[in-house]
């Protein structure tokens, strides 16, 4: 059995790893929303069209997410001993609304990378299946049998982080506080939030026996490879869709200009009013 240091400092180790993904996760959800910066190919186009095309994309991101996703679907579920599929696993599976909740972790795999299915059971003894958000999950491995050694579900609210974290013999349920300080400097932000230690959950067994022997959280790769993360399908075309959204702005500059002709005469000099040398002023 774990001690409390030891699985603080496994948590700690995850939560650092996912905080770093969570960039990655937000730029990537964004493009799939069509949620786009435009990106301008100078400084002053920049300047005088940047509110003017504010919140404009013409979202083919979306598109190469959902086209293999449209082709994705669970027909059943057979073991490698069967030849047949498992009507109680399957039963089991349509209990859990995984038909229709597994849809959605599919196509957040297909966008950012990974996601992730959670399996335990409930206080009935029947399984329950939940599906993760890869910007609350992770799951580490051993680096050489690569079998899942520990994983982790944080989420947060306006006061506390939560956390639970999932080993093959146990599952630990901790929480620590969000502490909001204001600072002085004018190179910070005047609000930052930090976090404290990491405690027992309040209300909950900190710790439970986990009768799997298993980690029980599975992370689901998108187009996975040996070495380094997996690939999100979307993440190439963010150049050509920066392109594509830059030429629309471009267009419909070029729309104004051709709408909105202008008459320029070249080589002249500026018209001046010239007054006389001697006035004569009337008195009042």
């Amino acid at each position: 059995m774990s001690s409390p240091d030891e699985a603080v400092k496994i948590l700690n180790k995850l939560a650092d790893e996912l905080s770093k993904r969570q960039s990655d996760i937000d730029t990537l959800e964004a493009a799939y929303r069509g949620d786009h910066k435009l990106h301008y190919a100078s400084t002053d186009f920049s300047e005088f069209y940047a509110d003017r095309f504010k919140g404009f994309a013409d979202n083919w991101c979306g598109i190469v997410a959902d086209a293999p996703h449209e082709r994705l679907q669970v027909t059943g579920i057979r073991l490698p001993d069967q030849r047949e599929g498992d009507t109680t696993l399957w039963d089991t599976w349509l209990e859990n609304d995984a038909d229709q909740l597994s849809d959605l972790a599919f196509l957040d795999a297909i966008v950012a990378r990974r996601s992730f299915a959670l399996v335990w059971g409930d206080d009935d003894d029947r399984a329950r299946i939940t599906w993760e958000h890869p910007s609350q999950a992770i799951v580490s491995y051993d680096p050489e049998t690569r079998e899942r050694m520990a994983g982790a579900k944080i989420w947060c609210d306006d006061e506390r982080e939560y956390a639970t974290v999932y080993l093959p013999d146990e599952v630990w349920k901790l929480q620590r506080d969000r502490v909001s300080s204001r600072l002085v400097d004018q190179n910070v932000s005047p609000l930052v939030s930090s976090t404290g230690y990491w405690s027992a959950r309040e209300g909950v067994e900190p710790v439970i026996d986990n009768p799997l022997g298993k980690v029980p959280l599975v992370e689901m790769r998108n187009r996975p490879r040996l070495m380094g993360p997996p690939l999100s399908d979307i993440a190439g075309t963010l150049a050509m869709q920066h392109a594509i959204n830059l030429l629309w702005a471009q267009l419909f500059t070029a729309a104004d200009y051709a709408s909105f002709p202008q008459r320029v005469i070249m080589g002249a000099e500026m018209p001046t009013v010239v007054l006389p040398k001697t006035a004569v002023v009337s008195p009042t």
